[in-house]
């Protein structure tokens, strides 16, 4: 379904999507990196609490050093199998329930439809809309967001999708040049 077309008398963008599972996949790794990177510090951080209070002294290299280094590896390795796991098993949920949609952007706001549902958003009510390597991301809410693959936008379309985003968002459109 890749058919977008635009009207520029009236800026109204009609654009026809169908997500897959990788669209969901590299969405949510651009999402949860920062969660990742916390935790790893976080290990590191309470990891030398935890040897304290165990009676481990980290800085006595001949006995503990590779007891630490293993211990660390281990932990970092798990957080980051279930961090990748868990956006894998999320990505085959959302597109699950994800169906092809339309997106109609008018000078207004965002219409969505799909065989199921309908929305419809003024801009002022959008959080942020971030622009990445293949995606647009839409935040109607702080946590809530989906994805418009660029893929289905078409290049004739991005400039004029872009000064839309940046008129009606200002600030809180997020935008590669």
């Amino acid at each position: 379904m890749l058919d977008a077309s635009i009207m520029s008398d009236s800026k109204v963008i009609e654009v026809n999507f169908d997500t897959n599972v990788n669209d969901w996949r590299r969405v949510l790794f651009w999402y949860r990196w920062k969660r990742l990177f916390i935790g790893l510090v976080l290990v590191v951080v309470l990891g030398i609490p935890i040897f304290y209070f165990l009676g481990i002294n980290l800085f006595d290299f001949e006995k503990n050093a590779i007891t630490a280094f293993y211990f660390f590896l281990t932990i970092s390795v798990l957080l980051i199998l279930n961090f990748y796991f868990g956006i894998w098993r999320q990505a085959e949920r959302l597109k699950q329930i994800a169906e092809p949609a339309t997106a109609v952007f008018t000078e207004k706001g965002l219409k969505m439809t799909s065989s199921s549902s309908s929305s419809e958003k003024n801009w002022e009510r959008f959080g942020n809309i971030f622009e990445t390597q293949e995606d647009y991301i839409f935040f109607p809410m702080e946590n809530i967001f989906f994805t418009i693959p660029k893929r289905f936008i078409g290049d004739e379309n991005q400039s004029e999708l872009k000064k839309l985003f940046r008129a009606k968002l200002g600030e809180r459109a997020k935008l590669k040049n």
